[in-house]
């Protein structure tokens, strides 16, 4: 399989969601809730998305801190934090009707 799957109902789904990855930084606000992808594990190399399901619900200053665009929160998230909150986007987006088992 070449490129990555886009799922644009996932990324729409975000929208106004309370942030799932819930960082130290995390400003609590849902209206500046994204999909943020996450990119770690190979996923993904210099300027590119992994694919949509590997992605979590992430406020803009958690998102930030993800993306390392913030220096002063780059280092507050971990392996552990990025898989809870992959883990309660994608059973939030099952939910929702975004993924279905078995389809």
């Amino acid at each position: 399989m070449t490129g990555n799957l886009v799922h644009v109902a996932a990324r729409q789904n975000a929208r106004g969601r309370e942030c799932t990855l819930r960082l130290p930084s995390c400003n609590g606000d849902p209206q500046t809730t994204v999909l943020a992808h996450l990119r770690m594990f190979g996923a993904a190399g210099m300027g590119q998305k992994p694919d949509d399901w590997f992605a979590v619900f992430a406020c803009s200053a958690c998102h930030d801190s993800l993306d390392r665009r913030d220096a002063a929160t780059a280092g507050e998230w971990g392996h552990e934090d990025a898989l809870r909150a992959l883990y309660l986007t994608l059973k939030q987006q099952f939910r929702d009707g975004i993924y279905v088992p078995g389809s």
